[in-house]
């Protein structure tokens, strides 16, 4: 008797977790916020202390080092800067797409009418397409990489 119950438990814990985590990303998904960001890299913002990451890019972290002839130069934090600079005290409106693993929302980012923060850090190299369906990303890639811009020079 006592197994049984154990394991009654046991499922409705396992229950309530799928239960809160689903009923998280359904909250998530297609939620808006709006302000003014903090940069935290390449490809995170934070909008009323919620994390944001740029749907569909990889930028590198701020730390990280790349090597260009072989000389190091810090990418990470020239991508953290390039975002930095292009939103300036602009006002930024993120539409959720998903939640990650780490349980940041991840979104499309525009600032103004219609720039799309993810677009622009792709197209103007730094950050890869970090999604193979998205062939506009894709495609903004390989001119950045065709043109030597950011991450590509």
């Amino acid at each position: 008797m006592n197994r049984q119950r154990i394991l009654f438990w046991k499922m409705q814990k396992i229950v309530f977790c799928v239960f809160l985590y689903l009923s998280i990303l359904q909250n998530a998904h297609g939620q808006m916020r709006s302000g003014i960001p903090q940069v935290v890299d390449g490809e995170t913002i934070v909008i009323d202390y919620q994390l944001i990451k740029l749907h569909g890019i990889v930028a590198p972290n701020d730390k990280v080092m790349c090597e260009m002839n072989g000389i190091n130069w810090p990418c990470g934090w020239e991508a953290t800067n390039a975002l930095t600079n292009f939103i300036g005290q602009h006002w930024v409106t993120c539409q959720a797409v998903s939640i990650t693993e780490s349980g940041k929302i991840s979104a499309v980012c525009s600032m103004g009418n219609n720039i799309e923060l993810n677009s622009w850090m792709v197209r103007n190299g730094w950050a890869k397409s970090g999604n193979v369906e998205n062939t506009s990303l894709i495609s903004k890639e390989n001119l950045a990489r065709k043109e030597r811009l950011g991450l590509w020079r």
